[in-house]
């Protein structure tokens, strides 16, 4: 279902470096007609004898219902059953003969997934997801994906909707490129990491920020060791402005 990665890891903090989608709305946001707050669908799962298995922490978003966002509260619902029927079916399945390696019968396995609103502006909606579990073993396992909505057009932005020329991914590889190597020394990318972003710049894994920014995300073991945890590039409109559709700009 996702990419599987190894636990949250370090966090990189430097400039144009955004790491971990860390807030959560505290409050109910409005802007125009888009009201939303949040959703909590954590719960215990329980192991085929009926014993507590799995803490699973989930924190989804739940959008006021009106013409508009009606496909968008669609989208987010399916997302949220596609990650819960993971947590109960094949996680658990994981899991299960784990458990003898645990400290005790009791051990609880841990899973943790948060919506983050990042943008609410402009008729989008762009949020970024954080999916994060611990099956046994030395290290959990940590994934981030984006979901931008628009509700004019009431569909799902994928990467390439927000450029005009079929080639932005050269485009978007050159600052990448240009990002890793200013900060060479604290991200310590593979050395065949330029080889690796076409796979890694993907529809799913950017959000707008904000500021209308463009944010690559960048899972841990994609560009880099999973020492360098998940390293998300801002890049600046300013710096693909002329190969932005005018909608993005």
């Amino acid at each position: 279902m996702k990419n599987r990665l190894l636990t949250f890891g370090m966090v990189i903090c430097m400039v144009g470096l955004l790491v971990g989608c860390s807030k959560l709305t505290k409050s109910i946001v409005k802007n125009s007609d888009v009201v939303y707050e949040e959703n909590d669908l954590s719960e215990i799962i329980k192991g085929s004898d009926g014993k507590d298995l799995i803490q699973l922490s989930f924190t989804s978003v739940e959008f006021q219902e009106n013409e508009r966002t009606k496909n968008l509260i669609n989208l987010v619902n399916e997302k949220n059953q596609t990650m819960k029927d993971y947590y109960h079916g094949e996680f658990l399945e994981i899991c299960e003969p784990n458990l003898e390696y645990m400290p005790s019968d009791d051990f609880l396995f841990e899973a943790e997934v948060k919506f983050d609103v990042e943008m609410n502006s402009n008729d989008l909606v762009s949020m970024c997801i954080m999916d994060y579990d611990y099956a046994g073993g030395a290290h959990g396992s940590t994934s981030y994906i984006g979901m931008t909505y628009d509700l004019k057009s009431g569909n799902l932005v994928k990467l390439s909707d927000m450029f005009v020329t079929p080639d932005y991914k050269e485009t978007l590889k050159d600052l990448v490129i240009k990002f890793v190597e200013d900060n060479k020394n604290d991200i310590d990318p593979f050395e065949e990491y330029k080889t690796y972003l076409d796979d890694n710049i993907n529809d799913d894994e950017f959000y707008i920020d904000e500021n209308g920014n463009l944010v690559l995300l960048f899972n841990q073991y994609d560009i880099a060791p999973y020492a360098a945890g998940p390293i998300f590039i801002t890049i600046d409109n300013s710096d693909i402005e002329n190969i932005l559709a005018e909608r993005f700009k």
